[in-house]
């Protein structure tokens, strides 16, 4: 391969590659600019690689094994970006865009640059966009609570609480109680569409039933769905 070739697909890919990672580094994520940079270079030359053994060596041999295994070995790259805390997993996306920054790269090594530049404006339009429509989508979660209390009456008042609210359904109600402590254990399932997060909903319920109930022993909410 001529080297001016080379330079100028492996170049495209550092540039586009990088684009895509200073986003991620201005969200603040693990992943940023020299880890979308090197994904993106590493699969052009990969990439490179396969296609000259065949058409430049002359070896016998083909050229989409080496590239084949690029996209499924760049998932055990994006996997390390991924962390669940309590309710929230976190890079997902981050995860998503390395996978597309090597299909960028396979892209320039190709020859496909003018098909690589516009697969990175578009990502960046999605990737700046998008969070703000999701945003104002609203979700459905369905959460969990579990209240312990020793009064009697938990289970009305629960649901005079839900009752004011339209963004909660109750879907179940489940009640136990323990004579010998004089405990009322009552389990709602309850259904939520909001466009707020699942924290801050699930804050916002244990909140209102700290609120309205004096005898509280244990309260739990957790999301099961």
């Amino acid at each position: 391969m001529v080297m001016t070739t080379f330079l100028s697909r492996v170049g495209l890919a550092v540039l586009l590659g990088g684009v895509i990672g200073f986003e991620r580094d201005v969200h603040g994520r693990a992943a940023g600019l020299r880890t979308h940079i090197l994904v993106s270079v590493g699969a052009s030359l990969f990439t490179l690689i396969s296609i000259n053994l065949v058409s430049g060596q002359g070896l016998a041999g083909d050229p989409g094994r080496i590239a084949a295994q690029v996209v499924s070995g760049i998932g055990f790259l994006g996997a390390g970006t991924i962390l669940k805390s309590g309710f929230t997993v976190r890079g997902l996306t981050t995860a998503a865009c390395m996978w597309l920054v090597a299909a960028i790269g396979m892209c320039c090594a190709v020859g496909w640059l003018w098909q690589a530049t516009a697969a990175t404006i578009g990502m960046l339009l999605v990737l700046l966009t998008a969070k703000r429509i999701e945003n104002k989508v609203h979700r459905l979660f369905t959460l969990k609570v579990t209240i312990v209390s020793s009064s009697g009456d938990i289970s009305e008042r629960m649901r005079d609480f839900i009752k004011g609210r339209k963004d909660v359904a109750v879907v179940s109600t489940d009640v136990a109680i323990d004579v010998n402590n004089d405990n009322h254990t009552v389990v709602f399932v309850i259904d939520t569409t909001t466009n707020r997060g699942l924290l801050e909903i699930s804050h916002d319920i244990y909140q209102g039933v700290i609120g309205f109930e004096e005898k509280l022993k244990n309260l739990k909410v957790e999301c099961i769905s």
